[in-house]
């Protein structure tokens, strides 16, 4: 009975082998990738299916005359040397190897290929086998190349703008400091004597320039917030944050803005944007503050643990802190969350909340040049959430 029950399952296997066969074939060709192995001591080759296809011969043409030498003869002279090093060495060393060089097919196309395989020895402790997996990888290295190319491009692009924007401000402040400074000795030596449309006149260009210059001077941060070449320092947060209130001591008194920190950490961050991130961030929210009620501001700190970590679809391999900052102020729509972080974004008349809309954009460049991330929640009358989450550097 057991003989029969073998003899019944046998068909079966064979032709699961048989499906698996072709299954691996099929997996070669769409992933151009190929098998083989070669006997160290007569040199003789077996190559999969996968390697015929990649080299473009068919298996009767060749088979039998397929060895080490009718191999190295496709690979290109420049590349031969080191092939052939790196396979001796692996063989002495019984040892596996990788190696990526250019090879020509039956066509003569040339192919960039990688190779990876594994010497195996005898009973006798020495070399026997040599197996491995050969994969064409031309088009990859081609859009490696291309890939890097244009990040250099980029790269090039990005701080011919900078200098380009740095270099224009620059300029631009000297004709406007003219403009502002005749136009105020025109208003002292009218005095009382000019009419009304003129003092308005007068004013109106005075008000220009002062916010030209304003967003001139945060072009400028924002073009130096963008060149992060400064080096990461330990930076105590309790200690910046009291810094940077004993900065707008005046606008926190003016507004009776109160403000309550926990848990401030120590980081590793670029000093000079963390201090100019919380005096953007605190500025912001004393800024957009009710009518008639003073501004409370709440700064905590917090470690991400493994849920946060998958609720914000974090890497886990590094530790990440969670720094919210909440109001109460006017608030705004979910819809503008993003919005409020483009460049020159306002969602208010430059009468009723004075600024150039460049402040919170700086804020993300920041968080952006420190590996991190910003985002904000909120409603209309009910204050805003600024959260920041910034990886351990």
């Amino acid at each position: 009975m057991a003989n029969r029950a073998h003899d019944r399952s046998a068909p079966y296997c064979e032709d699961n082998l048989d499906t698996l066969k072709e299954l691996l074939n099929e997996s070669e060709q769409m992933l151009n990738f190929g098998t083989w192995s070669l006997d160290i001591p007569t040199g003789k080759i077996e190559w999969s299916q996968g390697m015929y296809h990649l080299m473009g011969y068919k298996r009767p043409d060749i088979e039998e005359k397929l060895n080490a030498e009718f191999y190295e003869n496709h690979i290109a002279e420049a590349d031969r040397e080191g092939y052939r090093k790196t396979i001796e060495e692996a063989i002495a060393h019984l040892s596996h190897f990788e190696i990526t060089y250019a090879q020509n097919n039956s066509r003569n196309e040339e192919m960039i290929v990688l190779t990876r395989g594994k010497a195996a020895a005898g009973a006798d402790g020495k070399a026997l086998k040599l197996s491995g997996v050969t994969k064409d990888i031309t088009q990859m290295r081609d859009y490696e190349q291309s890939l890097e190319e244009k990040l250099r491009e980029l790269d090039r692009s990005n701080k011919e703008l900078e200098e380009f924007a740095y270099i224009a401000s620059h300029d631009l402040q000297e004709p406007l400091r003219k403009i502002a400074s005749f136009s105020e000795r025109l208003k002292n030596k009218l005095g009382d004597q000019a009419d009304k449309d003129i003092q308005f006149y007068l004013t109106r260009m005075l008000v220009a320039a002062e916010n030209m210059r304003n967003l001139i001077d945060n072009l400028l941060e924002f073009s130096r917030t963008s060149r992060h070449s400064q080096p990461f320092e330990p930076v105590n947060l309790a200690d910046m944050l009291a810094e940077v209130q004993a900065e707008l001591e005046l606008k926190i008194e003016e507004t009776n803005a109160v403000i309550h920190a926990e848990n401030m950490p120590l980081i590793n961050a670029i000093p000079s944007q963390m201090r100019q991130l919380l005096t953007n961030m605190l500025s912001n929210a004393i800024k957009f503050r009710k009518p008639e009620v003073p501004p409370e501001i709440i700064i905590t700190c917090k470690t991400l643990s493994k849920e946060e970590h998958k609720h914000y679809r974090l890497p886990h391999h590094k530790l990440w802190r969670l720094i919210s900052i909440k109001d109460n102020g006017i608030g705004f729509e979910q819809e503008f969350a993003l919005k409020i972080f483009q460049i020159f974004q306002r969602l208010h008349g430059k009468s009723e909340y004075p600024g150039a809309g460049i402040g919170l954009a700086i804020c993300k460049k920041i968080v952006e040049n420190h590996k991190g991330i910003i985002f904000a929640k909120s409603e209309p009358g009910e204050g805003a959430e600024f959260i920041i989450l910034l990886p351990e550097i």
